[in-house]
C-alpha cells in the first residue's frame, strides 16, 4: 500500500495546487486529507500538509474530494456508500 493509502481521489485548488484525500491503511483507520503547496522562492520549494479529517472506524471506504468555487475542500466518504 502506498503513501496515500488505498482509496483516494485527486483534486486541484483554484491555485493549481494538488490534493489528495485517502482512506490511509487498515492499521491507522483515518481518512485524511494531503494538500501540496508552494511557498515560493528563492527555491522552489513545495511542502505536502496531512489533515486527519476523521479517525473513526470503517472509515477506510470510499473517498471523493473536489473543490467549490470559494476554494474550499469537500471530502467525501462512506463505507460502500461511493
Amino acid at each position: 500500500m502506498g503513501l496515500f493509502g488505498y482509496y483516494n481521489s485527486i483534486a486541484y485548488d483554484l491555485d493549481g495546487n494538488v490534493s489528495i484525500g485517502y482512506a490511509s491503511d487498515y492499521g491507522f483507520d483515518d481518512v485524511r486529507l494531503a494538500r501540496r503547496t508552494w511557498n515560493g522562492p528563492p527555491v522552489d520549494d513545495w511542502e505536502w500538509e496531512f489533515e486527519i479529517v476523521d479517525s473513526g472506524q470503517n472509515a477506510y471506504s470510499g473517498v471523493d474530494l473536489a473543490y467549490d468555487l470559494l476554494g474550499n475542500p469537500s471530502l467525501t466518504y462512506g463505507r460502500d456508500k461511493l
